[in-house]
């Protein structure tokens, strides 16, 4: 059994993506954008798991939306100007390692059973 082909003006603007961007563009697009999606879920689970307070988590995975909403038209900017390329291998180089310096602390915290800092969360911990 065939499916009914659906014709472009049905469709809009977007039955016309796979003809100009290729017919995995929007496969590789869908994969493309998981990182961004689950750096605020993970962000939330290990500032939490560190932390032991939902609300130190949460706050946590507002500042990192916060940050991409405000990231992101700087970075369309620069890819505007220079091209996509360079930019994305710049802000991908500069989000890893930002990342992995943020996250220190807490997966510190976690592999060694220590006492999150003091200024981690602003607040006093639970060991202190």
């Amino acid at each position: 059994m065939t499916l009914p082909a659906v014709s472009a003006s049905r469709l809009g603007r977007y039955g016309r993506l796979p003809a100009l961007a290729g017919s995995s563009f929007l496969t590789i697009g869908f994969f493309a954008r998981l990182p961004l999606a689950m750096l605020t879920v993970g962000a939330l689970t290990l500032v939490t798991a560190a932390s032991g307070s939902v609300a130190t988590g949460g706050f946590a995975a507002g500042a990192v939306g916060v940050g991409s909403a405000l990231g992101a038209p700087i970075l369309g900017y620069l890819a505007d100007r220079t091209g996509q390329r360079p930019v994305l291998l710049v802000s991908a180089v500069l989000n890893t390692m930002a990342i992995a310096w943020w996250s220190r602390p807490v997966t510190q915290c976690l592999t060694f059973r220590r006492p999150p800092p003091h200024s981690f969360s602003g607040q006093p911990s639970a060991w202190d």
